[in-house]
């Protein structure tokens, strides 16, 4: 069996395995802070 992860981009899916691995980061950031926001913590930003 093999796994694959599918994600949406521009209206077209791409297996996240094909990203670089800086899109692949930035991916993973988002996803993380909005799960954090659901859990109820949110961002401080500093100066």
């Amino acid at each position: 069996m093999k796994y694959i992860n599918i994600v949406v981009i521009d209206g077209k899916e791409v297996d996240i395995s094909t990203l670089d691995k800086e899109k692949r980061e930035e991916l993973a950031n988002e996803w993380n802070r909005r799960a954090l926001e659901v859990l109820g913590y949110h961002e401080v930003k500093t100066a």
